[in-house]
């Protein structure tokens, strides 16, 4: 597991016992309003590249905004992985599947009604909900994912993006 990986808790950063409430406050806010910027800046730019490419606007979602949107979790996951909190990893990354899916979507479409492609519908969707189902029994053997367990998803997902790169720009 990732004991072997000869990572000490030490070489972890984490809060320290004498930072004040306030400060991790200040840290927290900080760091929500730069993941914010960041955000808009990386949704603006991967749209101009988009239309200057001609390509869809939803295969740069799928692609170059979801990998940038999804590091922070990635980050997240592997710190709880590192630390042995395998709870915080899986807790994170259902968290934010349902924040995107019914947050995030719920609060955008009362704004503005969403169009949503032929091609979400018939490819994207279909490979989302193949996938998840795909999760289950993995996580229901032993209820762990194992390394093969996890390679097979890393493949899927290369392969899923080979398809995306190759097949629809």
């Amino acid at each position: 597991m990732m004991d072997e990986m000869d990572v000490d808790d030490d070489d972890i950063e984490t809060s320290s016992p004498t930072d004040t409430t306030l400060m991790k406050t200040a840290f927290l806010v900080g760091g929500t309003i730069g993941l914010a910027l960041g955000a808009h800046f990386m949704v603006d730019s991967a749209v101009d590249i988009a239309r200057s490419l001609g390509i869809s606007q939803i295969i740069i979602g799928l692609t170059i905004v979801a990998i940038g949107t999804s590091l922070p979790e990635l980050a997240a996951s592997m710190v709880g992985a590192i630390k042995s909190e395998a709870d915080l990893s899986v807790g994170n990354i259902l968290g934010s599947n349902l924040l995107n899916v019914l947050f995030v979507v719920g609060t955008v479409s009362i704004m503005s009604p969403l169009d949503v492609e032929p091609s979400t519908l018939t490819i994207h969707f279909p490979v989302m909900l193949g996938i998840c189902v795909m999760l289950l029994p993995i996580a229901w053997t032993r209820f762990e994912i194992t390394r093969l367990e996890g390679g097979v998803l890393l493949a899927t997902f290369l392969s899923y993006m080979t398809y995306i790169v190759i097949w629809t720009v």
